[in-house]
Formats: C-alpha cells, structure tokens, sequence
C-alpha cells in the first residue's frame, strides 16, 4: 500500500494528507488493540527512502506557507506542503487554533511551531510519528513508541514516503501476540470512478449525526426535506391525487429537479437496485434509514460515470458497514389530529473480528392510515378516503468483509424487504367502499472482490442481483369480493461490473489517475395484467465500457499566486442496448482555486434516460382507430384516417445536455463558516411523450409532424389487426384510410431547466456548548416545456402540480455535554392555481421541526447508560397545507406535490447502545 498523496482515517480519527477527507475504516479485532497496532501499520506500509530521525543531518527543510486557523485545517496544509501523512484524533484538533508558518523549515522545527501553544504535544521517532498530550510526550525521541495511559493514547502518525526502502520492524515486546494487522481503504465519493479524485460536481451529503437530528422516521421524509427534490411524481401520498403519480406499490420515489421519477438515478452502496411497479422509479422507502450511514446525493448529470436514468442527479444510500456494537431503537409517534400512529424498532448488530467485519440489521415500521375526515381540507372528499395508506414494513440487512489475503478482499450485501400497504378509497376505484392492499418485496445482494495489483492499482469486480415484485388486491367491503387491481409486476435486475484504477503518472501538480472498466447488466420486467390483456416477459442486455482520468495541473508542491489548486476531470461512457440502441455521453469537469480558501468550478456533460419497458412494449398497449376527421382542404371535409395511440417499439432514449459553474467558500479568517452555490442549466429533449391532435389534426399546423400522408397497405392493416383496435366509419376498411395520425409515445418533448442551489453552515464554539446554523435551498429560474418542435414554451415554474420556485431548508443545531437541541424550517414558496380560470394565488408553506435529544453517557451506570432519549415533533405549529381548489379528487383541496397531509406528528425515541 502505497502512503504518497494517500489519506486514511483509523477509526474516530481523522486523517490528514495531500488529498481529499475519506471516512474512516477501522478494521481490527478491537479498538485497544488496533490503536497500539498503529504505529506498526505507518512502518510497515510507509517506509521511507529519506526518512529522518533526530541525528539525520542535514534534516530535509520544505517551504510552508500556512496562515493563522483552525488545527485540523492548518495540518491538512501541512501535510499537503510537506507532502506527507497524518493520522490525527479529530475530536483533539477540531476546536485548537494552529499558528502562522511561513517560510523554509524542517518537518520538527515546522509542525513544532505550527502548534505552540495548542497542548499538541508533537514527538518524533525515526519515522516521523505526532503524538499529542496536554501533560507530557508519549514517545520519547529515538526511543521504540509506547502507548502511556497515564499520558494519553497515540493521536497521529506523519511518515515521509519517497518509496523504496524496507522500513525497520517493530519491537515485538511493546505488541501483544494476538495482533491483528490493519487495513486502511480510500473512499470513492458519489460521482467519480476512481479512488482519492475530487469531482467538480455539486454534492449534498447527510452523515448519521445530520440523518439523526432531522428527526425523521424513514429515507422517504428525509428526501422531502432536500430542496433538489421535487415530491411531486410517484409517492405514497400523490398516489390518485395529483398527475403522473400512478403508483401501485405505494411507495415513493425520489425526483430530482422535477424531471420525472425515472430521470434520477438511485443507487444502493453504490450499486443499482431494481425499479418498483411498471419500472418508472426505485421505492427509497423500502430502505430502512437506520442502517444508513450517509447520503450523497449527486445534483448534476452522470451518465458519463453511470449510465442511463442518471439526468436530474444520483442518490446514493451508503450502508453502515463499519459499525460496531448493539443498537436497539424504538420509537413512537402519533399525529394529534386523528389516528396516524406510528411505530418502529430497529436492532443493529456489528462485529470486528481478525482481517474482517460485519453488520446485520433489522427494521419494522408499522403506521395506520390517515382518513380524509380527519383534516379541514379534506373532510368533504367521499366516504372512504384515505391520505395515506396504512403500512406495515419489514426489513433486514447484511454486511459482511473479509481480507482473504494481503492485497485481496472480499465483500458481501444482503438485503430484503417487504411492505404491506392497505388503503380505503373510492377516488381509485368506480367501485363504492373497497380496500386496496399491495404487497411489495425487493431483496438482492451483491459480491464483491478487490485486489491490488501494483503501486497503487486496484482492480475492484462485483457481481449484483436486485428484484422488485408486486401483487396488488381490490376488496369490496360490502361483498367481500376480491379482484385483481392493475397489473402483478416483477422487475429483476444483474449486473457484473469490473474495473481496474489508480496512478498514470505525477504532475508537478499531484498524481494523474485513471479508471477504466466495464459494465454487463441484465433487465427484465414481467407483468401478469387484468384480463384480457397478455401477459409480459421482456429482457434486454446492456453492454457499457466507460473510462475517466483526474488530472491535477497545480497543486500545493507548484502553486502560484492566483492558482493555489487547478484540476481536470474527464469522463465518458457508451452503452450498448440490445432493444433501442446505444449512447455516448461524455463530461468534463473543472476546479480552480485562486486563493486558498475559495473554489471555483464547473461540469459540462451530457446524460440520457433509456426507454422503459412499459413504454417499448406494444401487445398490450397499442390501439388504432379508424375515423374521419375534420379537414378543410379536403373537397369532402373530412379525411378517412387512422388514429395510432399508445406504446412505440422504435422509441429512442431521452438525452439532456448539463452544465453547472459554482463556489465553494471557506475562509481561512473563518473556518467554520461554508458557503457553496452552483447554477444548473439542464436541456432536457427527446422526452418520450404524446401529442392528441385528434379533431385538430388537419386544422392546427403543428400537428403536421405527426402525419403520415403515404402509409403502405401493411402499415394500416397492421393498425386494424390490434387486439384494441376500433372502427368508427361503417362501410370502410384500415386500408381504406389515407392517413394515419401517430399519437402514440414518441421522443417528442423538451424541457429546460435552470436554477440555482445555496448551502450556507456556519459553526459557532460558544464556551460550553456548539451551534451550527445552516440554509440549503434551491431557487427554480425556469423549467420550459415544449411538447411539439412547433410549440411556444410553457414555463411551468411555480404551477400547481409542479416544482415552486423557491424551496429552503433552514437548522439550528445547540450542543452541550449531554444535551442536544435540533430546529429545523421548511418553506415551500408561494404559487399559482392556473387549473382554474381565473387564476389564483397559492400561499407559501411554512413547517418547524424540533427534536431534544440527551444522551445518558455513562452517568447512570447499568442498562440506562449509552442511551439517547429523543422527543420529536414534526410540523409543530399544525401548519395546513395551502388551500388549492378541488382538482383530481372531489374534496380534497391541497396540492399534494407541494405539502403533505400528516399533520403535526410527536414522536418519543430511544435509541440504547450495548
């Protein structure tokens, strides 16, 4: 394992070097242990060809130029000028202020004056080893390490690597026998391919501390609070009430930029997981949050690095592989309108063993539904309707990793998931009082192997199985009669990726590296429909080989007045489709640094979506109608025609053409304030769509593109041969028909999409606690929308059913000793009702979440310590939805895109460590 440009975290300790944070591994068979074995591990695996000892003379000397600011930021410099690494305990360094060091200085008489007077205590053996202790050294110079209780435990290791020379061994008598040897791993970040590279694409990431103080009950309420994401399209609770959110699971979906369901990319440890329902988006509410470690939601095209469905970004759920322990969560909440209880319980177990770890996990969820009598706003809808559904959810997760031998590590992932939905209603049936229940699985898993080949080189290979399956039921509470309700789906999905990346060759400006590999994936969506319609099996094999290099032109070893850090990052990928076709989406990204502090960047790229099953396949879901329409150019005032709607097998992939340019400020005056903001521009065309002309096909001008004016006698008497097909003109054949007006499916639509996305986090050290306050919202300048080439475009930017044109995410977060206070706003900005005529204005939304947590520690002892106790209320001020007209569903006047009907929830949760 190569040290050089490398930065790794052991444990809760964070690692300073020459590149990116990547979070920590500890992989040994107990943290007492593992933290003697330290030391051993900066030997072994970073031996030094120049390395130094207190006698070296002379001692090698590196220019430094670091200002005044907080510790941990002023050794990332350090380490980064001095081309070195460190392990250093973060909780040690986060709240020290380093000094000023400017100038040529040797690595002792350097880090010794960058922390005078901060109680880091450096020491060095002859590898250049930090450790920190407010009383005393823990090492003596020249003197083999040794961990001091007394003093503390070993912070950090700093180890000079040039290459080459073997390192000295340990003294075996300061180890003990049974030592397990650790390994350190790099981390890939949502939206690169290849180990340490940074990307120039706008990220939004929520670690477990954020995921826990939002105070939320499942993956599905945290993404209603991400501004990026539209809850418009398919959720549970749009299902019926508001367009284009056909759902027949009862799930939800994630809908980035309000591009549709289908436009974001949902990955699982970074690996696709099959589609719910017709295959239009992926049920994220099926995942259990509390085996989540993070979210990194990418907000910028990445089909270049992923492949199809990546347009309005990637979401990407990283599991808590690393934990260790017993976790044991419970938590109850109720609405305090109505009977919308919920409760859930959760048990984690993680385990550290020699070369190896695992996690297992199991969720339940059960919630009642929420009838419409029971909010204002929908008390006159018919009797019953329901909200929400109830659901019951049972979930399991696994993890497990293995090194099998040095270089050479196996991983595994397991999961199931199954939910029960049951829901009252009336608006989804033309049956009075029935009951609609969903039974909903996804399970899969994936194997994985990686191995490293030379220097840094990795080859990394895994093969992935993920199924969807739904079976749905219509009850008729009088009868009892059961019947079939929409179509029984299955979506499956294999894949087996391979790929090899790591270091070209070093730039004056850092290390150029490149990843290359290949993807083989395996579709297949079957559907067993309500009769008469046929059943489905359709499959299609996708080959795709992609390729990305970070370039790294000026660094720290070369920068300049005016370029502290310029970095190019080039990716591109081409899939193969065995049904539609292919496509080659490139992207290019740049980052710019003139001062330190302050970066400047921007992506250029393009993406696509690839046609969805649903959409290619005809047996079911194609129709011709023969008719005479309405033509004044004909002498008889009308032409014989036929109507082709539906499904279009010769459907092609939707493409969007994506740049961004932003800023990401963080002073070096003030540390702990964050600004970042980037403008999007997303020109999304060749959307799969429908234009009806019917009675004005020949009257208005724009349908012309949809007729065809000389179809063959094969074209037409296929059209008549649909099983659906109809004649409306007694007395005549399809073949008799002139003209046939193609209204089926077809890469018709273009939207344009612009805005633009703030993030603003700013920590306050008061003297016995710690505030954060942050703002993250996204501002919509236009999303156009153009059905035919001919069409004006529609800007339906702050629209009823569509995306508000200002969405924010305010927190204040308190902290002190035990205690922990979280607020958090939500504001959906005011719009128009343009459904009615005249149009009227639609109030903004405002919702306050509060949770007050504390955490017992070890001050009561026994089973009541190590325990979190949080009391949780969701929309504190009861703040109803904006009233909006009734629209789809008698009664119910809220637009269910744009707020939810919960209510305020108070939750009480525990949260007990073992």
């Amino acid at each position: 394992m190569a040290c050089r440009h490398q930065l790794f975290v052991f444990r809760g300790w964070k690692t300073i070097g020459s590149s990116s944070f990547r979070r920590a591994q500890r992989k040994s068979a107990a943290e007492r242990r593992g933290r003697q074995l330290v030391w051993i591990l900066a030997i072994l695996f970073c031996p030094t060809k120049t390395g130094w000892t207190q006698n070296d003379t002379p001692s090698p000397t590196f220019d430094f130029n670091i200002p005044r600011q907080r510790a941990d930021l002023a050794l990332t410099e350090f380490a980064e000028q001095a081309d070195l690494t460190l392990i250093v305990p973060h909780e040690l360094v986060r709240d020290a202020e380093a000094n000023e060091l400017i100038g040529q200085y040797s690595l002792q008489s350097g880090i010794e004056i960058l922390l005078a007077g901060t109680g880091l205590k450096p020491s060095f053996s002859n590898h250049v080893v930090l450790s920190v202790s407010a009383e005393e050294p823990i090492i003596d110079e020249g003197e083999p390490m040794e961990v001091n209780k007394k003093a503390g435990v070993l912070a950090a290791i700093a180890s000079i690597f040039t290459g080459g020379v073997a390192a000295q061994e340990p003294d075996a008598s300061n180890t003990e026998d049974d030592q397990s040897p650790l390994e350190l791993e790099e981390i890939i970040v949502t939206g690169t391919s290849i180990r340490g590279a940074r990307s120039a694409a706008p990220l939004v990431a929520f670690d477990r501390d954020e995921i826990e103080a939002a105070g939320v009950a499942s993956l599905a309420e945290l993404l209603l609070r991400v501004p990026q994401n539209f809850s418009g399209g398919i959720a549970e609770a749009t299902d019926g009430f508001a367009p284009n959110s056909t759902n027949i699971t009862g799930g939800s979906g994630i809908n980035l930029r309000g591009l549709g369901n289908d436009s974001t990319l949902v990955l699982l440890n970074g690996k696709r997981i099959a589609p719910a329902g017709f295959g239009d988006f992926v049920d994220v509410s099926l995942i259990p949050l509390s085996v989540i470690d993070r979210v990194e939601i990418l907000t910028d095209g990445a089909s270049a690095v992923y492949g199809s469905d990546a347009v309005g970004g990637v979401a990407n759920f990283l599991i808590r592989e690393d934990y260790e322990g017993a976790e044991t969560r419970i938590r109850y909440g109720s609405a305090t309108s109505g009977d919308l209880d919920e409760l859930q319980f959760g048990q984690t177990l993680g385990a550290a063993w020699e070369n190896g770890n695992g996690i297992l996990s199991y969720e339940f969820n059960d919630r009642d539904n929420l009838d419409s009598n029971d909010r204002t706003f929908s008390e006159d809808a018919d009797d019953p309707t329901d909200l929400l559904p109830a659901q019951e959810r049972h979930s399991l997760f696994a993890y497990v990793r293995q090194d099998v031998s040095s270089g050479f590590e196996l991983s595994g992932t397991g999961y199931y998931s199954g939910r029960e939905s049951n829901e009252l209603g009336t608006s989804r049936s033309s049956i009075d009082g029935v009951r609609i229940t969903q039974d909903t699985k996804v399970f899969g898993g994936s194997i994985g192997a990686t191995v490293d080949i030379a220097r840094d080189w990795q080859a990394d290979t895994s093969i992935t199985y993920s199924q969807n399956e739904r079976e749905g039921l219509l009850r008729n509470l009088e009868t009892g009669e059961e019947e079939q309700i929409a179509a029984n789906t299955k979506n499956k999905s294999f894949v087996v990726d391979a790929k090899v990346d790591g270091t070209l060759f070093s730039l004056s400006g850092g290390d150029v590296k490149m990843a290359i590999g290949a993807q083989f994936r395996t579709e297949n969506f079957e559907s067993r429909p309500v009769r008469p319609r046929s059943d489905l099996d359709l499959d299609r094999d996708v080959h795709a080989f992609f390729g990305e290099f970070f370039v790294p032109l000026v660094g720290p070893e070369n920068r300049r007045p005016g370029m502290e850090r310029f970095e190019i990052s080039i990716a591109g990928r081409h899939e193969e489709y065995s049904d539609f076709g292919s496509s080659t989406d490139p992207k290019v990204g740049v980052l710019w640094s003139p001062v330190a502090g302050l970066n400047l960047r921007g992506t250029y790229g393009t993406s696509f979506r690839a046609p969805l099953f649903r959409e290619l396949e005809t047996t079911n879901n194609a129709v011709g109608f023969l008719i005479a329409l309405p033509n004044p150019s004909d002498p008889s005032g009308s032409t014989l025609s036929v109507l082709s709607r539906g499904n279009n097998a010769d459907l092609g992939p939707e493409t969007a053409t994506t740049w961004t340019a932003g800023i990401d400020f963080n002073p070096v005056q003030v540390p702990d304030f964050t600004l970042q903001a980037t403008f999007f521009n997303i020109d999304f065309e060749d959307r799969i769509d429908n234009a009806i002309a019917l009675f004005d096909a020949f009257t208005d001008p724009r349908f012309e593109v949809l007729l065809n004016r000389n179809p063959t006698q094969s074209e037409l008497l296929a059209l008549g041969l649909l099983p659906f097909s109809q004649n409306f003109a007694p007395g005549f054949e399809f073949t008799d028909a002139e003209v046939i007006v193609d209204e089926r499916l077809r890469n018709l639509s273009r939207v344009e999409t612009q805005g633009i996305d703030l993030s603003v986090v700013y920590d306050i050290q008061l003297d016995q606690s710690e505030l954060q306050l942050g703002l993250s919202g996204t501002r919509l300048i236009k999303q156009e929308e153009q059905i035919l080439p001919g069409d004006p475009k529609e800007d339906t930017v702050d629209t009823v059913f569509n995306p508000a044109d200002l969405r924010l995410w305010g927190t204040v977060r308190w902290s002190a000793d035990q205690f922990s206070a979280n607020l958090n706003v939500n504001y959906v900005d005011g719009y128009k009702n343009n459904r009615v005529s005249p149009e009227v204005s639609v109030s903004s939304w405002t919702t306050v979440d509060l949770n007050l947590t504390y955490d017992t520690g070890d001050t009561f002892g026994g089973i009541a310590s190590n325990t979190r106790v949080s009391l949780i209320v969701l929309n504190a001020f009861d703040e109803d939805p904006p009233f909006v007209e009734t629209l789809l569903v008698d009664g119910v006047s809220f637009d269910p895109a744009n707020a939810r009907p919960d209510g305020r929830t108070i939750a009480l949760q525990v949260v007990k460590n073992w």
